[in-house]
C-alpha cells in the first residue's frame, strides 16, 4: 500500500478565495461574448444555481452589464440595448 505524502506548501482555497476566481472566470465568459443558464454556470463551477445568482448579482453590482435574454439565459448588455 502506498503512503500518501502531503505537500508542505499546498493549501486549499478559502470560500472567498474561491468565489474570487469563480467571479473573475464568470467575467471572463462572459467578456468573451458567452450567454448561459444559471444552470449552466452551476455545473460548470460545480456550485448550486443559487450561489450563481449570488455571483450574477455581485457582478452587476461591480459594474459588470448583465442582462437576462431569456427567462433563465444572460449575456453582457450590447451597445444600444
Amino acid at each position: 500500500m502506498a503512503a500518501i505524502i502531503a505537500e508542505p506548501n499546498v493549501r486549499l482555497m478559502t470560500d472567498v478565495e474561491c468565489r474570487a476566481v469563480r467571479l473573475y472566470k464568470m467575467r471572463l465568459m462572459f467578456l468573451a461574448g458567452g450567454a448561459y443558464t444559471s444552470a449552466e454556470l452551476a455545473e460548470h463551477f460545480n456550485v448550486t444555481p443559487v450561489t450563481i445568482r449570488k455571483d450574477l448579482n455581485a457582478l452587476g453590482r461591480i459594474g459588470l452589464p448583465l442582462i437576462c435574454v431569456t427567462e433563465t439565459r444572460w449575456r453582457l448588455v450590447k451597445e444600444g440595448e
